[in-house]
């Protein structure tokens, strides 16, 4: 740290503000992504999106709820592969 209190306070912030921003940046872009697959699977017929929650955290999704069958669970995986900018899925569904 130099002498200048005022510019490593500087400094700081700066540093702060770009992590701030890449922050909200990667936030916002997972909250497009949910929403994308959202949409994408009420298209979708035959799979009950109303029963699973998707939770997107820096690109990776992971999809949790319940389904029918284990066909619906390779349904629901394909859909969100199409969606862009979705680096990778974890599925946690339970077969009713």
């Amino acid at each position: 740290m130099s002498n200048n209190v005022f510019s490593d306070s500087l400094l700081f912030s700066e540093s702060n503000e770009n992590h701030l921003n890449e922050y909200l940046t990667n936030k916002l872009s997972d909250t497009v992504i949910t929403e994308k697959i959202y949409s994408t699977l009420l298209l979708a017929h035959n799979i009950n999106s109303e029963s699973l929650s998707i939770r997107t955290d820096l690109s990776h999704v992971t999809v949790t709820g319940f389904v029918n069958n284990a066909g619906e669970e390779l349904q629901i995986i394909k859909v969100i592969k199409t969606v862009d900018n979705v680096k990778s899925i974890d599925s946690n569904v339970n077969i009713k």
